[in-house]
């Protein structure tokens, strides 16, 4: 720890620890196979509400990480449009036209597939 202090005083020693902690364990491990599955799940699931609702339209990209993005036709409602409509169906959405992106579609990003007003709280 006398290295760790001389050589850089701008990581938390106790933070470091518990991480080498995690990894050495395997709960670290343990914790992202859990929390991808619940994301698989979660992807999974909207992609067949979409099929179900918006049959026209599909996922896009690859099926990993923490979103989804549908892109939509230049004809239809625009982003706000259906920000808004999902919102009145307690549908949390975050659109994609504020990152400056010039796209022909208009594509929306879950960062998570619960209502606006989650009744439990989740890990992942």
């Amino acid at each position: 720890m006398e290295a760790k202090r001389l050589a850089d005083r701008h990581n938390p020693v106790l933070d470091q620890l518990v991480l080498a902690d995690l990894l050495t364990s395997g709960a670290f491990d343990r914790h992202l196979r859990r929390c991808r599955l619940r994301y698989r799940r979660r992807r999974d699931r909207l992609g067949a509400a979409v099929a179900e609702h918006a049959p026209t339209l599909r996922l896009a990209g690859v099926a990993a990480g923490l979103h989804a993005v549908v892109p939509f036709p230049e004809q239809g409602p625009t982003e706000q449009e259906v920000v808004a409509d999902a919102t009145t169906h307690s549908v949390a959405l975050d659109g994609l036209g504020a990152t400056g992106t010039r796209l022909a579609h208009i594509p929306l990003a879950w960062s998570s597939v619960t209502p606006t007003h989650p009744s439990t709280p989740t890990s992942c």
